[in-house]
């Protein structure tokens, strides 16, 4: 039945924004339309759970479990069909402003050809992404476990060890909990490619509103697809694109809300994009801190041009900026709060410091974001410059979820970038046009990106979704001064980029299918017999920080406490006071096998030998605590809550 459960959740929230917007548009562009319908539906999917959660935390309901989601989300399809019902179909529309999609013409064949090439790319990640489970390192690492723990645990706490892993704002973790809910495990990294799809529809909204045609406008979508961060990232369980795309999402529809200076819109619709756009914001702000200088940076912005143009749109400064910050709460209100009630931080894990004093508690930033992480791509801060052409390499791989721009950028956005923003500097007088303000926007974000982001390219996918806006024009310009040499320099640089890009998955899904293994512990590198242990069952991951998700079995079953909220060494009080009944090792003997064999633990299993990646001298064994496991101890474990000391 849960399966089910989490169906409904998923539909029940698409009927909602189905009614809700029926017989009725905010934005008369179809694009900027479909964005904001996009935007709602994540409300309506999020809030309920949000809210649940909430009263779980105030002791006020019981758990939260999809059933309850799905019935709140009914409550809300019914209200809402209830208002429709009462209320007049229709609502009054502003007059119809010249849409950035009316008459498309035709696409140039070499824009049609790059999309076959990143549709073919991508339908080989697809193809893995199907026939495998959840991959990316800090996904299996916390953002999955995190997700299954809400699912089992029925609660959206913060442990009482306020590891930082497990405190962070989740937004996207609820709807992987939602989706690992259907028991199709691979569905839980579906999120990230809609992001994808979202994010590549924001960015043709914001090129075309900065004036590009349609075909620029897609050639500089084609590019962005093809940036290997974006493509890897979409057949992941990272949830930096998801955060991104909503992201780009509020800029791409508050652009659309002033760009038509001929047909300005009423102050109820102003206002009513304005929602939407905080709500797109909050999205991402409830995604990961990340976005919390990337969306106080929109905010300013935006408050800036709504004072430069109150005359024309009539909407007072401070009504617009109530509007937009209560907006962007609606969706990352939850987080703070849960985060304040557990450790009297609203930013925790975040640590607050002015001149040496502690205004909120919590992680130093280095441990967060260590200072030098950059050096996984650069060897020098004067290596950035020429990142988009020369990366060095210390991964022993080509592209991945966090590293690679791709041929197709390093081809066109740089210089297209450059040339953006010469022209607007020889149009002094035009300061205040949507792309200069937008190009200036762009340039701060880039600088808050350097200083406080710690120059990490996956936390630049906003940055690089804009450069791509930004290069439109110039895309255009190429297009049709140059239409063969620049379509058979698009075309290969996207078929380079995707060919290398797609060697991954299709080398992972041949090897799998040669020699015909897709058993779930053999594509992690765990022992098989994590499968089988009793439901329920507390296993303490001891072995490595990658293991946490495999550990939890084929069906979720197991309840694993990951290794970053293990002590060092293991002592028995811990063991004791989570009701662990086994333990997970791997490599060489050490204090904690010592500590386990005087507890009486007996060991009962130790191979490495159909491991992928094991060999002898680095063997797993598993511990078992007697007389913890199984149904005799299904109580205890229930009391004790295996996630809670």
């Amino acid at each position: 039945m849960q399966a089910i459960y989490a169906l409904l959740c998923l539909v029940f929230p698409l009927i909602s924004t189905l009614i809700l917007f029926r017989g009725s548009r905010l934005w008369d562009d179809p694009v900027a339309e479909r964005l904001g319908r996009a935007v709602v539906y994540a409300i309506l999917h999020l809030l309920p759970i949000q809210l649940l959660g909430a009263l779980e935390l105030m002791h006020v309901a019981g758990a939260v479990t999809l059933f309850r989601v799905a019935l709140f989300d009914l409550l809300i399809l019914a209200g809402l069909l209830a208002y429709r019902v009462r209320r007049l179909p229709g609502v009054e529309r502003d007059a119809q402003a010249p849409s950035t999609t009316a008459r498309l013409p035709a696409v140039p064949a070499s824009v049609r050809i790059g999309a076959a090439v990143i549709a073919a790319c991508y339908g080989v990640f697809l193809l893995n992404m199907l026939a495998s489970y959840p991959t990316g390192t800090d996904a299996i690492s916390y953002h999955l476990p995190v997700a299954v723990r809400w699912l089992q645990d029925g609660s959206l706490r913060i442990p009482s060890s306020r590891e930082w892993h497990f405190s962070l704002p989740g937004n996207a973790e609820l709807s992987m909990m939602t989706l690992l809910g259907t028991g199709w495990q691979t569905l839980a990294t579906l999120p990230q490619l809609l992001s994808a799809l979202l994010l590549a529809g924001a960015s043709y909204s914001v090129a075309r509103t900065l004036g590009a045609g349609t075909s620029a406008a897609a050639a500089a979508v084609l590019v962005l697809l093809s940036v290997p961060i974006v493509t890897f990232q979409a057949f992941s369980g990272y949830i930096d694109l998801l955060g991104s795309a909503f992201f780009v999402t509020a800029v791409a529809l508050f652009l659309r809300c002033h760009d038509a200076v001929d047909a300005a819109p009423r102050r109820r619709t102003v206002l009513l994009r304005l929602a939407v756009c905080g709500l797109a914001c909050g999205v991402a702000v409830g995604t990961k801190p990340t976005y919390y200088v990337y969306v106080g940076a929109f905010v300013l912005a935006a408050l800036c041009i709504l004072s430069i143009e109150r005359d024309r749109h009539r909407v007072p400064v401070q009504m617009a900026a109530i509007v937009l910050v209560a907006a962007i709460l609606v969706p990352s209100a939850f987080w703070f709060g849960r985060a304040q009630f557990a450790t009297s931080n609203p930013i925790y894990p975040l640590k607050v410091e002015i001149a040496g004093h502690t205004i909120f508690d919590g992680y130093p930033r280095p441990v967060l974001a260590p200072p030098d992480a950059d050096r996984s791509w650069v060897r020098s801060n004067w290596d950035w410059p020429i990142y988009p052409w020369t990366e060095w390499k210390d991964s022993g791989f080509s592209y991945g979820t966090g590293t690679g721009l791709g041929a197709s950028f390093a081809t066109f956005i740089p210089l297209g970038f450059v040339v953006a923003l010469w022209g607007m500097a020889r149009r002094q007088r035009s300061f205040w046009r949507p792309e200069a303000v937008f190009a200036a926007a762009s340039l701060g974000m880039g600088v808050i990106w350097w200083f406080t982001l710690n120059r990490n390219p996956r936390f630049a996918i906003p940055l690089i979704a804009f450069s791509c806006a930004l290069s439109a024009s110039f895309l255009g310009y190429l297009m049709t001064q140059r239409r063969v040499s620049f379509g058979v320099l698009l075309v290969l640089s996207l078929a380079t980029t995707s060919v290398i890009s797609a060697f991954q998955p299709a080398h992972s899904l041949l090897t799998r299918a040669r020699i015909w293994t897709w058993s779930r512990a053999v594509y992690y590198g765990v022992p098989s017999i994590v499968d089988d242990l009793p439901s329920g069952s507390c296993v303490l991951n001891a072995a490595n920080f990658m293991a946490s998700f495999a550990l939890t079995g084929k069906h979720l079953s197991n309840r694993v406490i990951t290794i970053f909220e293990r002590p060092s060494p293991l002592t028995a009080e811990f063991l004791d006071g989570r009701g662990v009944d086994y333990v997970v090792k791997m490599g060489a003997r050490d204090e904690d096998d010592r500590v386990l064999s005087e507890l009486g633990a007996k060991l009962i299993f130790e191979d490495a030998s159909v491991l992928l990646g094991g060999g002898e001298a680095n063997p797993w064994r598993i511990w078992k605590l007697e007389g913890r496991s199984g149904h005799r101890n299904a109580s205890a474990i229930s009391r004790r809550r295996c996630f809670e000391l």
